[in-house]
């Protein structure tokens, strides 16, 4: 008998390629419109104002003192990320997240 915990463990490690999030699949596999809709404005900000610069995203990471997986999910706009360190890079560019009032629904 296999304990419950386990089959839990095994259900979450085999995902199906049709659940998973754009974020998560291989940047290799997309397509470029699959690319685009995934990215946040935050995403796109840093990989345009990285190309502008010409720098790779090992440059642009070792620049900034962050580790390239961070830059990399930085640009698949991976929806979880430490905010300090995303002001971090944003800082490079001259630029930071702050706090926006949203239009409220009269």
């Amino acid at each position: 008998m296999v304990p419950f915990g386990y089959n839990l463990f095994i259900e979450a490690i085999i995902v199906p390629d049709q659940v998973r999030q754009p974020w998560n699949i291989p940047l290799a596999k997309r397509k470029s419109a699959q690319i685009e809709a995934a990215l946040g404005p935050v995403a796109k900000f840093v990989r345009s104002r990285r190309a502008k610069l010409g720098y790779t995203q090992e440059e642009l990471a070792l620049r900034v003192g962050v580790g390239l997986r961070f830059i990399r999910e930085l640009e698949i706009g991976k929806p979880t990320l430490k905010m300090d360190k995303v002001n971090q890079v944003l800082n490079y560019f001259g630029a930071e997240l702050a706090p926006q009032s949203l239009p409220r629904e009269q």
